[in-house]
C-alpha cells in the first residue's frame, strides 16, 4: 500500500506521517490519497480516501490500528479489482497463444 498525504489541516498531515511513515510516497508513486478536503481533488486520476468530510470514510477521532484496516479495505476494494483483471487478461492472452500453437501443430 503506496499513500500520498493531501491534507489541508497541518495537524491531521503530521499526525498521519506518524501513523503511517512506512506508507508514504509521493504523489505520482502512491496507489491512493488521503485527503481532508474534496473541493480540490476533483482532477485527480488516484483513488481518494477521506477523512472528515461529507464523503469521509474515517471520522476524527480514530485510532492507527483503525485507520489502518479502514485504509487496507479501501485498497482492496480499489486495487483487487485491477488485479483480477490483470489476471483475466493473462488468461485470455495464455489461452489463446495456447490455442495458436495446438492449431498450428495440428495443421503441419
Amino acid at each position: 500500500m503506496k499513500i500520498a498525504l493531501n491534507c489541508k489541516s497541518l495537524l491531521i498531515e503530521k499526525s498521519l506521517e506518524l501513523m503511517l511513515k512506512s506508507y508514504i510516497v509521493s504523489k505520482k508513486q502512491c496507489d491512493f490519497l488521503i485527503s481532508d478536503h474534496e473541493d480540490e481533488n476533483k482532477d485527480l486520476t488516484k483513488p481518494i480516501f477521506y477523512i472528515d468530510t461529507y464523503k469521509a470514510h474515517i471520522c476524527k477521532p480514530f485510532s492507527k490500528e483503525e485507520l489502518l484496516e479502514k485504509l487496507q479495505k479501501f485498497h482492496d476494494k480499489h486495487f483487487n479489482l485491477e488485479l483480477e483483471e490483470k489476471i483475466e487478461f493473462l488468461t485470455k492472452d495464455f489461452s489463446s497463444k495456447l490455442v495458436k500453437i495446438i492449431q498450428d501443430y495440428y495443421e503441419k
